[in-house]
């Protein structure tokens, strides 16, 4: 079974978001979502989603800030785990 983590990095304030505009699959392409992607093999959930968002945006936010708020569980295709954290980045 598939399993993925998303995360949404919001400002101390939480009026702001980091989202990607997605490309791929191609149904999601245009769509802004929150950022992450596959969980590698012997990786945790945690551990994931901090690897994914350095990749995709280049900033480190430690296991410690996330905070997994939903797990979504589709037999038989995906599981999906849901972080958030707050940043104090000037540029969020």
């Amino acid at each position: 079974m598939k399993q993925y983590v998303t995360g949404f990095l919001f400002s101390q304030d939480s009026r702001q978001v980091v989202l990607i505009n997605k490309i791929n699959p191609e149904w999601q392409r245009g769509l802004f979502n929150g950022v992450g992607g596959k969980i590698e093999a012997g990786e945790e959930s945690a551990a994931a989603m901090v690897r994914e968002f350095a990749e995709e945006t280049g900033v480190i936010i430690p296991e410690t800030e996330w905070i997994r708020y939903a797990h979504i569980h589709r037999p038989g295709h995906y599981d999906l785990d849901l972080y958030f954290a707050h940043s104090d980045l000037g540029h969020l």
